[in-house]
């Protein structure tokens, strides 16, 4: 029945649903009373303290189109996702924003802080500008992780000649993936530059541009490295919501 209401269903669907499983009719405002227990147990979902650490905390945007009187917009949820030292993860928070800008993250950040959460070890975010400043305001002291994949793909609309673009990627990700620590990425990196310098000098360049960002991850247990040097935990969890609200 909440499923049927939340698809933006009428009344009249849920009660065709429960028939057909061989249930008897129920009245409207028997439904009416289910999803006002389910809105409130919702409001309450959001308004409720976060009581323990979550050392890793990961934030993206999804982007949406939202129903107007006479038209749709695209706007932004963006979601903050929290992860403990034995990958166990949580949905801190979402907001929902015109676009994603800094004064909305911010806003997002200072509420999951009044709500209890305890400055994280380490911030997960791709390259967004707007998440970065946020961060520096509500999270002054927390380092931030810039997902590798995000910077690697960036790279790829610098290329000069399209044949290489396969090759350059692959090995600019290797750069960190065959990593075993600072000191052979150092030098992965070194030998990155002596092959692409003269191929592809732009790519290089954009993947040169705050790379020391993106390898914050080395700091911390490399037992965690797969699962905080990328922001694949939260983009997984969109994906869900994404494929769920494509019923609507």
């Amino acid at each position: 029945m909440l499923q049927a209401y939340l698809l933006g269903r009428s009344s009249a669907c849920p009660q065709k649903i429960i028939q057909s499983f061989g249930h008897s009719r129920f009245s409207r405002g028997f439904l009416q009373r289910l999803t006002h227990r389910f809105e409130e147990r919702l409001q309450s979902w959001l308004v409720r303290p976060i009581e323990r650490p979550w050392p890793y905390l990961f934030l993206d945007g999804m982007c949406v189109r939202v129903k107007e009187v006479d038209h749709r917009e695209s706007w932004c949820v963006l979601w903050a996702l929290g992860m403990d030292e034995k990958r166990n993860t949580e949905v801190l928070g979402f907001l929902l924003l015109k676009s994603e800008s800094q004064e909305g993250a911010e806003r997002l950040l200072r509420d999951l802080r009044q709500k209890g959460l305890k400055p994280p070890k380490l911030v997960i975010t791709d390259d967004s500008e707007a998440l970065k400043r946020a961060l520096a305001m509500v999270f002054p002291h927390t380092p931030q992780q810039g997902c590798l994949f995000h910077k690697v793909k960036a790279t790829g609309k610098y290329l000069k000649k399209s044949k290489h673009k396969k090759v350059f990627l692959r090995e600019a990700a290797d750069i960190y993936l065959k990593a075993t620590g600072l000191k052979s990425l150092t030098m992965n990196l070194k030998q990155f530059k002596e092959k692409w310098r003269r191929k592809e000098p732009e790519a290089l360049k954009s993947l040169l541009r705050g790379f020391d960002r993106t390898t914050t991850y080395l700091r911390f247990p490399k037992e965690h490295w797969s699962w905080i040097r990328t922001t694949n935990p939260i983009e997984r969890f969109i994906g869900g919501v994404r494929d769920w609200t494509y019923r609507f």
